[in-house]
């Protein structure tokens, strides 16, 4: 399972202010957020209670498809 805060970590950069060291920032939470909000109207993937959320299995089927079709290539 996958959330908004551990893809946000993810996708995050570096946050430099000024001649120090710089540290880590995070991404753009409503980006991720309406884009799994996306999937999840896609049907490709599905939310669970308090975990986050999973592929549905219609994501998993085309996840299948898609590694398969460029693995024959």
């Amino acid at each position: 399972p996958v959330g908004v805060n551990k893809l946000r970590k993810y996708y995050g950069g570096k946050n430099r202010k000024g001649p120090g060291l710089h540290h880590s920032a995070k991404g753009s939470g409503k980006i991720i957020r309406v884009a799994m909000q996306q999937l999840e109207d896609a049907n490709l993937i599905m939310k669970q209670e308090r975990d986050g959320r999973i592929t549905s299995p219609e994501g998993t089927s085309l996840l299948e498809r898609t590694a398969y079709g460029i693995l024959r290539k």
